[in-house]
Formats: C-alpha cells, sequence, structure tokens
C-alpha cells in the first residue's frame, strides 16, 4: 500500500511541475500590417514554445466586441523554440462600419499576443476618398490630385507619397499619369452593387498608382545602371508585339538594350518629354535609342538602324536604290549626327540621297546582266556577270583590303563567275543586293537559266536580273514576301544569303547540331538551320567575339568566300 501511495505521490509532483512550466515557457507575439499591393491585412508573428502541432487562432472583432472574422492554421512540428506563423491576408467586408477593430491572436495551451487595435475604413470612408480623387482628375487640378492621394493615401489603400522631396519631374510624371484615368463613382453606399462598384474602382486606382509609380521611376534615371534596370524590369509591358503595326517590336526593343550602354541615350532620356504610361515611354525609348545609335556609335553599325527601319524614319528607298553603292556608303556615312525625330533623321537622309543624285552618283537606268551582254551597273555589277573575258593571271588591285578571300575570289574568277569592274577593282567590301547573290548563286552552281515567268510583283522582263531571279524561283532557292515581292534592289543580310545557299544545294540538316552565337537571339527563325549547317561545315564563320551579326549586309568578299567553301 506504501509503495502505491509512493508512486501516485511522486505522478503528482510530476504533474505539477509540468503544467506550470508549460504555461510559463513560452508566449505569442503578433503584427498586423496593412499591404498597399493586395489590399488587405497580414498578420504574423510567433510561438514560443517546446510544444510541436499547435494551433493558432486569429480572430478580429469590432468596438462592440462581436467577431466578424476568425481563422486557424496548425504549425507543424520545428525543430526550434521560436516558431514563426503568419496567416493568410484578411480582407474584411466593406460592409462592415468603420472604426477601431480588434486583432486577437491566441496559440493553443500557450497564451495570447496584445491585442492589435486596427482602424478599419468601410464603404463610406473609401467612398469620400474616391470621390475627392475623381473630382480633382475632372476638374484636371493637379495640385488637389497631389492633396489627395497624400492625404487620403490610408483611405485609398496606396502607397503614402512624398511629393517634397521629388523633383518637379518626376511629381509631374506620376501626377500625369493619374491623371490620365477616371473613376465610376456611385452616389453612395447604400446596397450591395454601390459597394462593389466602390471597391472595383478602388482596384483599379491601386492598381493605377503602382504603374504611375513606375512612370515616376523613369524619370529619376541618373545614370545607365538606372536606365538599363528600367528598361529589363519594365520591357515586357512595352515590348510585345503589336499586330496592329509592321513594326517588329522585339528587334526595336533589342536595340532600346543595346543603347542603354550609351551616353546619348541616357542624356535623350533625361530630356525626354512627359509620358503617361510604360507603354508611352517604350514607344519614346524605341525612337531616343534609334536615334542615340545614329548619333554615338560608327557608320557601320548606325546604318543597320536605317535598313531595319526605313519606314519608321520616312526613308524613300526607291530614291536611294538608285544610287552607286560607293555613294549608297556615302550616306550613311555621312548621316551620322545629332537628331531629335524620326523625322528630322529621315529628312537629312534623304536630302543626302537626293545631293549624290544630281551629282552623279546614280546607277543609271540600264538593264544590263541580260544575255546580251551589256555592262551592269550596282553594288555588285560586273562582279556577278561573266561580260568579259576571263584572264587566270589577273590580280585584282583592291584585294588588300580583303586578303582573306584572295583564294575564293581567284577560284571563283577562274570558274567565271566573278570579273572586275570596268577599271579592273573588285571592291571587296562593297554590299551585295538580293538580285546580284541571286544571280552570283545561280552560275556558280551551274543552274540552266531560264526565262519562264516566276511572276514577282517587282520583278519584270526588263530588268537584268528577270532570267536569275526566275531560275532561282523555279529551283526553290528564292520566295517572295507576304506581297509576293522579291526585293531584289534591298541590300542582302548575312542570314539571308545563307538560307539560299541552303536551298541552292538542298542540303538536310542533321541533328544534334545547335548555334553558340552570343548573338543568337537576333537570327530570324527561318534561317537557324541554314546557319546551324552551313556553320558546322565550315561554309559560313562568325565575325569574331562569338558575334554571327546574322543582320549585317553581306559583301561580295563574304559572298565570294561562302561559294566557295560551299563548293569545294
Amino acid at each position: 500500500m506504501r509503495k502505491i501511495l509512493s508512486f501516485i505521490l511522486t505522478f503528482a509532483i510530476l504533474i505539477c511541475m509540468y503544467v506550470p512550466a508549460m504555461a510559463t515557457s513560452a508566449d505569442v507575439t503578433a503584427t498586423a500590417v496593412f499591404d498597399n499591393d493586395i489590399g488587405a491585412i497580414v498578420v504574423s508573428g510567433t510561438v514560443k514554445s517546446r510544444l510541436s502541432n499547435l494551433f493558432v487562432t486569429l480572430e478580429v472583432k469590432n468596438d462592440e466586441g462581436a467577431t466578424v472574422y476568425v481563422n486557424q492554421i496548425l504549425l507543424p512540428w520545428a525543430d526550434t523554440t521560436e516558431k514563426p506563423y503568419s496567416f493568410p491576408a484578411v480582407s474584411l467586408h466593406p460592409k462592415n462600419k468603420t472604426g477601431d477593430y480588434s486583432i486577437l491572436v491566441t496559440a493553443e495551451n500557450i497564451g495570447a499576443a496584445d491585442a492589435i487595435t486596427y482602424y478599419f475604413r468601410g464603404s463610406d470612408v473609401l467612398l469620400q476618398a474616391l470621390k475627392a480623387v475623381n473630382d480633382a482628375i475632372v476638374a484636371k487640378d493637379d495640385d488637389a490630385l497631389s492633396l489627395t492621394l497624400t492625404e487620403k493615401s490610408d483611405d485609398l489603400g496606396i502607397s503614402k507619397p512624398n511629393f517634397s522631396v521629388m523633383s518637379n519631374k518626376v511629381h509631374n510624371a506620376i501626377i500625369s499619369a493619374m491623371m490620365e484615368n477616371s473613376y465610376l463613382v456611385p452616389s453612395d453606399d447604400s446596397n450591395d452593387e454601390n459597394i462593389e462598384q466602390i471597391m472595383t474602382s478602388i482596384l483599379n486606382l491601386r492598381d493605377n498608382w503602382k504603374k504611375a509609380l513606375v512612370v515616376g521611376e523613369f524619370y529619376n534615371i541618373s545614370d545607365k545602371d538606372d536606365l538599363k534596370n528600367w528598361i529589363e524590369s519594365n520591357g515586357a509591358a512595352f515590348s510585345a508585339d503589336d499586330t496592329e503595326t509592321d513594326v517588329d517590336e522585339s528587334k526595336l526593343y533589342a536595340y532600346v538594350k543595346e543603347a542603354s550602354s550609351d551616353d546619348a541615350m541616357l542624356r535623350r532620356v533625361k530630356n525626354l518629354g512627359i509620358k503617361c504610361t510604360v507603354e508611352e515611354i517604350g514607344e519614346g525609348l524605341y525612337e531616343e535609342a534609334l536615334l542615340a545609335i545614329v548619333e554615338e556609335r560608327h557608320f557601320s553599325e548606325s546604318k543597320q538602324v536605317f535598313i531595319d527601319f526605313p519606314d519608321l524614319f520616312g526613308i524613300n528607298l526607291s530614291r536611294f536604290r538608285k544610287l552607286k553603292s560607293d555613294k549608297q556608303a556615302e550616306v550613311y556615312e555621312d548621316v551620322v549626327g545629332k537628331y531629335d525625330s524620326y523625322a528630322l533623321a529621315g529628312k537629312a537622309f534623304n536630302d543626302l540621297v537626293e545631293t549624290k543624285l544630281s551629282s552623279g552618283g546614280s546607277s543609271g537606268g540600264s538593264s544590263g546582266g541580260s544575255s546580251g551582254g551589256s555592262s551592269v551597273t550596282g553594288p555588285l555589277s560586273s562582279v556577278i556577270q561573266n561580260t568579259q573575258p576571263v584572264n587566270a593571271d589577273t590580280v585584282f588591285p583592291d584585294m588588300n583590303q580583303a586578303s582573306w578571300a584572295t583564294e575564293a575570289v581567284t577560284a571563283l574568277q577562274k570558274k567565271g563567275v566573278l570579273s572586275g569592274d570596268e577599271k579592273g577593282y573588285l571592291l571587296p567590301n562593297n554590299a551585295v543586293t538580293r538580285a546580284e547573290f541571286t544571280k552570283l548563286v545561280v552560275l556558280a552552281t551551274g543552274l540552266e537559266v531560264t526565262n519562264e515567268s516566276a511572276d514577282f510583283a517587282d520583278v519584270s522582263q526588263s530588268d537584268w536580273y528577270y532570267p536569275y531571279v526566275n531560275t532561282a524561283k523555279l529551283h526553290g532557292l528564292i520566295n517572295g514576301d507576304y506581297n509576293n515581292n522579291f526585293n531584289p534592289q534591298d541590300f542582302i543580310t548575312r542570314e539571308d544569303m545563307a538560307v539560299i545557299l541552303y536551298r541552292a544545294y538542298k542540303i538536310d540538316i542533321s541533328s544534334g547540331h545547335t548555334l553558340d552565337f552570343s548573338d543568337e537571339s537576333y537570327i530570324s527563325d527561318y534561317a537557324k538551320d541554314a546557319i546551324t549547317f552551313l556553320c558546322v561545315k565550315g561554309i559560313m564563320q562568325g565575325i569574331g567575339n562569338n558575334m554571327f551579326a546574322p543582320k549585317d549586309l553581306a559583301t561580295r568578299a563574304q559572298a565570294a568566300q561562302m561559294l566557295y567553301n560551299a563548293l569545294k
């Protein structure tokens, strides 16, 4: 009996020791923060306890003590004394009346955190704040809108602005962005439909405020790092393809990213007039990026801007194509400079073209290159003609400009594909048009030339390249665009040169090869198979620094080397 009593007494003492420890060795903390991004209260804190799998309860009560919200979460086991917790965001219904609410957090068998008093804004307060904003917008009163956004930021659920420390430009940009919006404001909050409209307008206002702050951030850019970070963070908002335009926004965005490292771009951004949306800023960035490249880069880089976007600059291509290749190159070189708009840069370009045409820079109206053997003018002109006797001992006096292609040029000259101009020069670094490269491929591959029409809208029987373009089309080497134009006088790019040769040899690409150029993203999808195969086989190469430069213009020397590699 004594043993039993002793056991019971010992057990009771142990229980008495354990229970007080469980009650006094742990406590609960809680914080409540209104999150402007989601428009709700976030309650979080810690529970100090050696216990596991604890239930923690959140309760919200109004000033009359009535519970308006309750939630409970289970804290999983964790090998720590201090266990963090966080409740799902709390959004009280706007029907609840405005006033002080108590936020209570209780941990099972542990205790409760100190009550948190939270001032809740019901639909009546939201309506008044919303009405004040909309009245200022309707009245176009910038000062009233600034004051309302500042004084009623808590009521509206937005981050409180501090316009006093902002530059005038940043302040004006934010207010201008907010002025672009309007909101449906019901006369009262007496029914569910009106309350729903109030909340919809409030949520729209909060979203517009976030966008306005992004606009403000743009006008607060101070250096190139700021500019680069803003572009990378917000590029998705303005670089998506716009199906209503013929402009390739993704290509424009690539220029924006490239130009962001230029001093000219930073200066232009700082002088950019106020734009009210990220999309409008994007349009401005497109223009400033292209103009910055024309202003600051070497003409060999800036010329690509005019090649890629002639319509944006308003360039008269038909007049430009009448120039000889050396005069065209002079236009690209002379047009480099500082311009305030696409239109001014385009006007300068067109004026240069007219000046050079009037001074005798025209390529003439001859339809040379036909089977009659008349001379051809243009960038590649006599190089692709076989009208002069081939002298195997001829050495072009200007091959020192591209000595790396001497073997290829000599071999194609002996084959009767290449010959010099009227002065015996090759002009190896001059650009090549689509028509000229097409004829070069037809001659090099020995295709039987035909006069059967290929029905291109922009190729007529009087054109010197008519039979060669027809031959290439009938053999599947070339295709027209969506308007059935071949664009024979356009300069050919490196990637299009690759595609034509790839088709000429009817190569089936083998699987397992991938491109590894740092500018691979600039290669058009339709050209990737061709470039991959030709590079793997050594027929084409990059231009150095792991760059392929797919949009660069192809030169005579490059065309000769590429064909020679393929023929070998």
